[in-house]
């Protein structure tokens, strides 16, 4: 015998209605959990924005020196002797502002040297041109070289944390 594709006249199921979705979920109000990761992420964006300022802050002499020594370098009218002097002031400057320290106003001569090569990863004022540039401020005949000068401070200051 074959099957026949005779309805059940009396089938309970023919009666029920056809499914029924649920709306779609809307977007607003967004679950707890995007106001926590929203909270989160203002927190974090503040605490960059805060640490970046505090850092532009205290880089603040750094920029100051930097456009100094290029004003330094663009003053073709002084004399060696003056340049020397006046480099040597804004080292001593920078560094009683990076150092914070008595220590570092005490320094002289060749000590004074050594201390401005510490900070770099080569020796840059512990040579002839360091010992002409604290020569060069009570000798007037004394010649130094005004770009190896300004280009040893310009990387000594950018060496400073």
């Amino acid at each position: 015998m074959t099957p026949t594709a005779n309805p059940i006249p009396n089938d309970p199921l023919a009666a029920l209605r056809p499914l029924h979705l649920p709306d779609p979920i809307g977007w607003w109000p967004p679950a707890p959990g995007w106001w926590v990761l929203l909270v989160l992420l203002l927190a974090s964006v503040w605490l960059i924005v805060f640490a970046l300022r505090k850092r532009y802050q205290r880089n603040a002499w750094r920029r100051a020196a930097l456009a100094e020594i290029n004003e330094l370098q663009t003053r073709t009218e002084r004399s060696e002797t003056d340049l020397a002097a006046d480099v040597n002031t804004l080292l001593r400057r920078c560094a009683r502002i990076n150092d914070n320290s008595a220590r570092v106003a005490a320094l002289t001569g060749q000590q004074w040297l050594e201390y401005l090569d510490s900070k770099l990863s080569e020796p840059a004022f512990n040579t002839e041109l360091g010992r002409t540039m604290l020569r060069a401020a009570y000798d007037p005949s004394a010649t130094i070289d005004r770009s190896a000068l300004i280009d040893a401070t310009r990387r000594w200051l950018r060496s400073q944390r």
